[in-house]
């Protein structure tokens, strides 16, 4: 019995110790940010101004049960979040001619409402991030919508210029957006244009004789317009990556249309031109950052130095941010915290989300530490924090099997 009970123990330490460490490096690097940014009630403060503080839910791999969802909410918004960026993939529940987009173990209609009302009990916006372009696997890999597909090698992309697709994403949007509008009318819906790898391949896009760029932008305005029909005050997002390739238009003329500029790194490289160009474009500019899922795709653990490093450098770059020829700072208008569970589709599953929690909780704190306001010059407090964590030792190498599946949460 004695020996049963001690295997026991040993069984649940070998689970739990990682959990312990990841904890222990959060507290230490938030000690350490505290000390180095400092609050002072007495010397004038610099801050930044995000009306949201958006958390990712990538749901396209290992889906966590709706009611552990439920159960993270009201913690999310202790740490100051105020939006939930839900990537549905197949785990919508679609019905009629799309129905078989949904997976078969897709989220029920009531459980979703009752995500959706929760959320909406703690004044917390959920944005709906349905793909629309690229990324869209988890549709063209099936038979009945291959047709639609830009290269018919690659389920990655949809051909823009097939009327079909039209009408594919028209339903697949008008059922999401009818879904939550049961609880409350959405705000904001995010139809993602990534990453289109496959652009102006086929002999449809072909035909039209436009550039790849302008192929692009024609394809978002096309899809910014079936969301003002499905409802007119609602305003889209998209990832702003494509407007950063060569040959992109210098201007849009995208109306109703926010950018998302995202940059994952430890230490990204940002440009002003390209951000210039957003803001004579786009009234609205958010950032996005990632807490887990962009350290490697089969990655397990996130690395918790590099996850802080790249919300540092984020709130080093937009903090007191001024555009050439104006005298105000720019306010970001909202910053996503995204967390991956695969690169594509049909990668592998990385870093699971309740392990990633105390990557989340971390730079969360960061967030509202300067949300609140730093002293002694807001660069040189950053960038000394910055500096020191670079020179740290990382503790967070990737460990594999760590059997953190949860009846709760799985």
């Amino acid at each position: 019995m004695c020996s049963l009970l001690k295997m026991l123990l040993f069984n649940v330490w070998r689970k739990l110790k990682y959990y312990f460490l990841y904890l222990s490096i959060v507290c230490f690097i938030y000690v350490t940010l505290s000390r180095l940014i400092g609050l002072s009630a007495e010397k004038p403060k610099s801050s930044v101004n995000l009306r949201y503080v958006a958390v990712h839910i990538d749901l396209k791999g290992s889906p966590p049960k709706i009611t552990y969802l439920v159960s993270l909410l009201p913690v999310l918004s202790i740490y100051g979040v105020n939006a939930i960026l839900m990537e549905y993939e197949d785990m919508f529940p679609y019905v009629d001619s799309i129905a078989k987009i949904s997976s078969s173990n897709a989220y029920k209609r009531t459980e979703l409402l009752m995500f959706i009302n929760s959320a909406k009990n703690l004044k917390m916006e959920i944005i709906p991030l349905i793909q629309t372009f690229g990324h869209m696997e988890y549709v063209l890999k099936l038979k009945e919508f291959a047709h639609l597909r830009e290269r018919k090698k690659s389920h990655k992309d949809i051909c823009p210029s097939n009327p079909e697709s039209k009408v594919l994403i028209t339903t697949m949007l008008k059922q999401v957006i009818d879904l939550h509008a049961i609880i409350y009318p959405l705000q904001h819906i995010h139809v993602g244009c990534d990453e289109v790898r496959n652009l102006n391949v086929c002999p449809k896009c072909k035909k039209r004789r436009l550039k790849s760029g302008e192929l692009f932008i024609d394809h978002v305005k096309e899809v910014t317009s079936i969301v003002k029909e499905i409802n007119p005050s609602l305003k889209v997002l998209i990832w702003a990556d494509m407007l950063l390739k060569p040959g992109a238009p210098k201007m849009y003329n995208i109306h109703n249309v926010e950018a998302v500029s995202w940059a994952y790194g430890a230490t990204p490289q940002f440009s002003h031109t390209y951000f210039y160009n957003l803001h004579h474009n786009f009234k609205n500019i958010w950032i996005g950052t990632a807490f887990k899922g962009a350290d490697g795709n089969n990655a397990t653990i996130p690395n918790i130095r590099h996850r802080f490093l790249n919300h540092m450098s984020w709130l080093d770059f937009i903090l007191g941010y001024k555009f050439g020829g104006e005298k105000n700072v720019y306010n970001f208008k909202g910053i996503i915290l995204t967390g991956w569970s695969r690169y594509t589709h049909t990668a592998p599953q990385c870093e699971l989300l309740p392990i990633a929690m105390p990557s989340l909780v971390l730079n969360l704190l960061l967030i509202r530490s300067v949300q609140s306001g730093i002293d002694e010059g807001p660069a040189n407090k950053i960038s000394k924090t910055m500096k020191y964590v670079q020179n740290c030792t990382s503790t967070t190498k990737t460990k594999r099997n760590q059997g953190f599946l949860l009846d709760k949460i799985y």
